[in-house]
């Protein structure tokens, strides 16, 4: 199990360590009030502490034990409800991509899937030196960049509370620092190179940073596993008009 891992496990569990040393203590004064059983009351009145206090030190665990499940369960709920846009606009934001990848030559059909990453890439592979489709592909980049920045920036602006609440750990903080710093470089990049085939190449390790970046989450490093099918874009697909404003949005 890795560190962060181990570190969002430990902030839901029971403290073992406690309750093994309460128990242990009541177990042993149980031993000893095994040494006065010649006198009756003392005997009588060590027991009852001892037996007393292991009942209710179990009934306590096993209450810190079903709190601590329904906080983990709490804490996953609304975890899930600060990505899910993020988690989103990686999925929605590459089915221009996968409209560009079919426009380009490429057999596209309802049961096409790939990583985020890897639809880029292949419409990269595709270009050939069409002005219109570098420019297609660079814009189509920058917005797909532009989305991301703005919910990273959204969350990052939340980060010393999620932090305070236990929601999210500095692992998240620092890949959503690094998302909108790469964010940044791809306007930068945009104005120094213009809409070339070197920009179009500078994206896709653009592309290679922000998976790092993702990865180096607990949270955010599953966008990079999920296969982002093209079921959307056959759906706009079947819209011409869309399909259209898709492919002509950034122009």
């Amino acid at each position: 199990m890795n560190e962060g891992k181990a570190s969002e496990r430990k902030l839901f569990i029971p403290n073992r360590k406690l309750y093994l040393s309460l128990l242990s203590g009541a177990i042993l004064l149980t031993g000893i009030s095994l040494l006065f059983r010649k006198n009756t009351s003392l005997f009588t009145i060590l027991t009852s502490i001892s037996c007393g206090g292991i009942a209710s030190i179990i009934v306590a665990w096993l209450i810190d034990a079903a709190n601590s499940k329904q906080n983990k369960q709490k804490a996953e709920y609304n975890r899930d409800a600060v990505f899910s846009e993020l988690n989103i606009l990686f999925e929605s934001g590459v089915q221009f991509f996968i409209a560009l990848c079919e426009k380009l030559g490429e057999e596209v059909d309802e049961k096409s899937e790939k990583v985020w990453d890897e639809w880029i890439t292949l419409a990269f592979n595709l270009l050939g030196d069409d002005p219109r489709d570098l420019q297609m592909f660079c814009d189509g980049f920058r917005v797909f960049t532009d989305n991301i920045a703005e919910e990273a920036s959204a969350i990052y602006l939340q980060a010393a509370q999620l932090l305070d609440s236990g929601m999210i750990s500095q692992k998240e903080v620092d890949a959503l620092a690094g998302l909108k710093s790469i964010c940044s470089l791809v306007l930068y990049d945009a104005r120094t190179l213009g809409d070339t085939k070197d920009l179009s190449k500078r994206y896709v390790q653009n592309c290679n940073y922000i998976r790092h970046d993702l990865n180096g989450s607990i949270l955010l490093s599953p966008i990079n596993d999920k296969k982002v099918g093209s079921n959307l874009y056959r759906s706009i697909a079947e819209n011409p008009e869309m399909l259209s404003a898709l492919l002509s949005e950034t122009n």
